[in-house]
C-alpha cells in the first residue's frame, strides 16, 4: 500500500515541479510586472518601494533588508533612492546579483521647469537630472524585459528556452499595445497635458504629447511660476492635470478651482503596467 502511494505521488506530483523559485527584488512595481511576465512561476518577485511611497526618497524597511539577504537577484532601474541604497546593498549582500534594467535605454532630460532655463549642464555629468521613469515607454519596456530575460536565463539555464518564449510573447503584447496607443492618441488636437510631477515624459514623447510639470525642481510651484502655469493653461486651453497619489494635492486643487481643470489621478508606479498606460491614454483622449 505504501509503495502504491509513493508511485501515485511521483506520477501526479512530479519532483521537477518542486524546483526552488528564483528570489527576485525589484525597485518599483512596474518591474515586478515585467519580471513575472518573463519568469512566471519560476520567480518569486518582491518590490522595494512599497505602494504609496516615492522612489525619490524611499528608505527600505528593516524586514525588507532581512528578506533581501535571501534573494538571488536585484533588478535596479536607476531611481533616486538607489543612489544611496545600492552601494550599501552591494557592500552588505555579496552573493546578491545586481542587474541594471536600464541598459541600452537612451534617457531623456527631466522636465524640471517649463518656462525657464534652469542652468544645469546636461552633458551626461549632471548627476540626477535625467528622467528615471524609463518604464513609461512601451519601447523601453521591450529593452527592460530583454534585460530581465537575459539575467534569468543566466541564473537558471535549464529554463532559458522558457524565458525566451515568454519574452517573445510579451514583446508581441507590448508592440500591439504601442500600436493601439498610437492609434488612440494620433488625433488629439491639444498635445499639452499638465502633470503635477514630470513622470510621464517617456510616454508623452512616444505619442507626440507634451507634459508640462506643475512641480518646479521637485517642489510645489511658487506664486510666480503658478501664475505662468495658469496663464499658459488659459491661452492654450489645457483641460487636464494628471496627479499621482504619492504627492500632495494642494496646488492641484487650486488649479482645478481656478482654471476648471480635470484633475485626474494617474499613477506611474502602478503594478498593472499595461492597463495603466491604456487607462492614462483614455483619460488624455477623453479630457482633451
Amino acid at each position: 500500500m505504501k509503495k502504491i502511494f509513493v508511485l501515485f505521488f511521483v506520477i501526479f506530483f512530479p519532483l521537477s515541479g518542486f524546483a526552488e523559485q528564483i528570489k527576485v527584488f525589484v525597485s518599483v512595481l512596474p518591474q515586478k510586472y515585467f519580471v513575472e511576465k518573463i519568469g512566471k512561476d519560476t520567480v518569486l518577485a518582491e518590490v522595494m518601494v512599497l505602494p504609496g511611497h516615492s522612489p525619490a526618497s524611499y528608505n527600505p524597511k528593516p524586514q525588507q533588508m532581512k528578506r533581501l539577504s535571501d534573494a538571488d537577484i536585484y533588478f535596479s532601474i536607476d531611481v533616486p533612492f538607489e543612489k544611496t541604497w545600492l552601494p550599501k546593498i552591494r557592500e552588505n549582500y555579496k552573493n546578491l546579483y545586481v542587474s541594471d534594467c536600464t541598459q541600452k535605454i537612451l534617457k531623456r532630460k527631466t522636465d524640471e521647469n517649463f518656462f525657464e532655463d534652469n542652468g544645469h549642464d546636461h552633458d551626461g555629468h549632471d548627476h540626477g537630472f535625467y528622467d528615471p521613469h524609463v518604464w513609461m515607454s512601451p519601447l523601453n519596456a521591450l529593452k527592460i524585459s530583454r534585460n530581465i530575460m537575459m539575467v534569468l536565463s543566466q541564473k537558471n539555464p535549464s529554463k532559458k528556452d522558457f524565458y525566451l518564449e515568454n519574452y517573445l510573447s510579451f514583446s508581441k503584447e507590448i508592440l500591439e499595445l504601442d500600436l493601439n496607443l498610437l492609434k488612440s492618441t494620433q488625433n488629439i488636437k491639444n498635445k499639452n497635458v499638465f502633470v503635477f510631477h514630470p513622470s510621464w515624459g517617456y510616454f508623452m514623447d512616444d505619442y507626440n504629447l507634451k507634459q508640462i510639470p506643475v512641480e518646479s525642481q521637485g517642489k510645489e510651484p511658487g506664486p510666480k511660476y503658478l501664475a505662468k502655469l495658469m496663464e499658459f493653461a488659459k491661452k492654450n486651453n489645457i483641460k487636464t492635470l494628471l496627479v499621482q497619489p504619492q504627492f500632495p494635492l494642494s496646488t492641484a486643487k487650486v488649479m482645478e478651482k481656478t482654471l476648471g481643470l480635470n484633475v485626474v489621478t494617474a499613477d506611474p508606479l502602478a503594478e498593472d503596467w499595461k492597463n495603466n498606460l491604456i487607462k492614462t491614454a483614455e483619460i488624455i483622449v477623453e479630457k482633451n
